[in-house]
């Protein structure tokens, strides 16, 4: 659109000696800074998410793994393989979920004290604002929360599997 306005108003003037600038020509570093910075959080935060997602496979396979009786005992007595399995994914389930909490809280936190203080400045010589800009939607915390607590679900698929295929006379036998 900026184009489009541009042009008119450059019709409008006659050309030489009058120019038209857009504001995306006048602040081009800005923008290229904000989007080398958007791959960059980017990539980090999904480093991150991988990291929790290993962490969370991890954990609930040590819990397996310590259970392993336990889970014996549950077969023997008759309980079945879903039933076991959905004991895993409520465990990871519950921890995305209060992840997913307190990584709202704390991401708000962080986002309310930059827009009010202002902590992460821009040098006003090279861009049009000082300060980075920080615009919070609520859309964007219900989508970050929900594929949080769904790779959390995700997580727990492989220790429930492995916790609903163990055999309970084995399982008992070897811990």
């Amino acid at each position: 659109m900026a184009d489009g306005v541009d042009s008119l108003v450059s019709q409008k003037l006659g050309g030489y000696p009058y120019t038209t600038t857009t504001w995306v020509e006048l602040n081009g570093g800005l923008y290229k800074w904000l989007m080398i910075e958007k791959w960059f959080a980017f990539v980090v935060l999904s480093l991150i998410i991988l990291v929790a997602a290993f962490n969370i496979v991890s954990t609930l396979t040590m819990v397996v793994r310590d259970k392993t009786k336990e889970i014996g005992i549950l077969k023997a007595m008759g309980a079945t393989a879903p039933e076991i399995s959905r004991i895993f994914l409520v465990q990871g389930l519950i921890v995305g979920f209060i992840g997913s909490i307190c990584g709202g809280i704390l991401g708000y936190a962080l986002c309310w004290i930059q827009d009010k203080y202002h902590v992460v400045r821009l040098p006003a010589e090279l861009y049009q604002v000082n300060a980075f800009p920080v615009e919070m939607r609520v859309l964007d915390f219900v989508a970050i929360g929900s594929a949080a607590i769904v790779i959390c679900l995700l997580s727990a698929l492989y220790p429930a599997r492995r916790a609903a295929n163990m055999d309970p006379v084995e399982a008992i036998r070897n811990e």
